[in-house]
């Protein structure tokens, strides 16, 4: 991505297709004389870059004075604006057509189109935010739920910015102490580096460690869940799958072995997003394109966060009793079993959490939400959407770095305490945690790693 702040940016704000509204977004230099190009106030009223912050009501032209478009426009000088620099919009008719064309008369004027996520990458160079806000922003647009909603709310208000700093702080403060034995090795080293000295180290290092834990609730909140759902054939876990879409996405018959293909769906358990996956059912089978099916629900089970086991109540006692064995054994705390058919079998059968229902009448189905709810949670930690949270896997890549240079620079207290220091090599560690910090935020952040991020956003955010 080009990084030039010299130029002048423009494209579409909203999403595309048709609508009332549709807003041109323009940051850069020139945006006071595109405007003053492209705009002709109506009532001989002053133009918008003469009356900043003012929505002001005129026409947009093309180059040869040819009216596009009727249009409101505003004019917001740097640098109290969302990129830091001059900033326009114009708020036209929200066809695709007449935004094009809107758009062609503003490059005419010195724009060029904006790169994937550029008027943000602008807002974090130039301080407006910080990296953990500017993929906030990413994650409020797409958040699929209120607790996602909320995740992505408390870190674009700065919550993990706040608590990456704390984290930063406390390192420069042991690593000053650090430069100073080795600027002043005349000094006595046990006054600058103590015990105390590395108690407040490893106090560091558990804090760091406590918001690793907090990732996967981060991941979960924004991502959302995998949820699998698997058993035997003919159990039914597409009548279950549609029950929990609340939609008939999934073919349902009396054939075992239907489904061959994973079928997928966004719901949400407890305010959490899930993807709900309908697989194959598990049997050894000669039919390639079944066997083919199978694996792949194999893998699906490997890698779920959650799977749902369902199991036919309609067969005898020991045959459940067995497959239920099994699935603990395998897949111990990552499963709820699931007792379908209940409307076929009026009598219990002794198997510990087994989660009767009847996906045929709904009947047990509130209660099923709420313990797969219940289990999501518990896979978050039960931690709150309003916490400082890890949610992108390179932030918790970096954290890990940074609790990798801690944890040697805590290996070289040894035997002797603090008498065979060597401070040089506790203040390269330091640096490399400041550092692996620093990328969390943006202060350090690689350029490629900057390019990968920003290539996730949509155009004209």
């Amino acid at each position: 991505m080009r990084d030039r702040g010299e130029d002048t940016i423009a494209a579409i704000a909203t999403p595309p297709g048709e609508g009332a509204v549709g807003i041109i977004r323009i940051s850069g230099p020139r945006v006071s004389d595109i405007l003053g190009a492209v705009f002709r106030p109506l009532h001989g009223k002053q133009p918008p870059e003469k009356t900043p912050w003012r929505l002001r009501h005129g026409y947009i032209t093309d180059p040869s004075g040819q009216v596009l478009d009727e249009v409101l426009a505003v004019f917001m000088p740097a640098p109290r604006t969302y990129t830091g620099e001059p900033m326009g919009e114009i708020h036209g008719h929200g066809g695709p057509a007449v935004l094009g064309v809107i758009l062609e008369a503003v490059m005419a004027a010195g724009a060029r189109p904006a790169e994937p996520g550029e008027f943000t990458r602008r807002a974090l160079l130039n301080g407006k935010i910080d990296l953990t806000q500017a993929e906030a922003v990413i994650d409020l647009i797409r958040a699929r739920t209120d607790i996602a909603l909320r995740a992505a709310t408390a870190t674009a208000g700065g919550a993990l910015r706040r608590a990456i700093e704390a984290l930063s702080d406390q390192v420069a403060e042991l690593l000053a102490r650090t430069e100073a034995a080795v600027d002043f090795p005349e000094e006595d080293l046990p006054e600058l580096i103590t015990d105390a000295w590395f108690d407040a180290l490893r106090a560091t290092r558990k804090s760091m460690a406590e918001h690793l834990d907090a990732y996967r609730a981060g991941r979960l909140f924004r991502e959302g869940a995998t949820v699998v759902i698997a058993g035997r054939p003919n159990a039914g876990k597409s009548t279950l799958f549609n029950r929990l879409l609340d939609e008939d996405r999934a073919i349902v018959t009396d054939i075992p072995g239907t489904t061959r293909d994973i079928l997928e769906g966004w719901t949400a358990f407890g305010g959490i997003p899930a993807r709900l996956l309908d697989t194959a059912g598990m049997r050894d089978t000669a039919e390639p394109i079944e066997r083919e099916g199978v694996n792949r629900a194999r893998d699906a089970v490997d890698r779920a966060d959650l799977v749902l086991w369902v199991m036919d109540l309609s067969l005898p006692d020991h045959t459940l009793r067995e497959e239920w064995e099994e699935v603990v054994r395998r897949l111990a705390g990552n499963v709820l079993c699931i007792g379908n058919k209940s409307d076929m079998r009026p009598a219990d059968i002794d198997l510990p959490e087994l989660h009767r229902i009847s996906a045929h009448t709904g009947d047990g189905l509130p209660g099923l939400r709420d313990s797969i709810a219940a289990r999501l949670r518990e896979l978050a930690g039960n931690r709150s959407p309003d916490e400082p949270l890890l949610s992108h896997a390179h932030q918790a890549h970096s954290l890990r770095r940074a609790m990798d240079a801690l944890d040697a620079a805590l290996r070289q207290y040894g035997p002797a305490g603090t008498a065979a220091l060597q401070p040089e090599l506790l203040a390269f560690e330091l640096r490399e945690a400041l550092r692996a910090l620093g990328e969390i935020t943006g202060e350090t952040t690689p350029d490629d790693l900057l390019d990968r991020i920003f290539s996730q956003f949509c155009i004209g955010k």
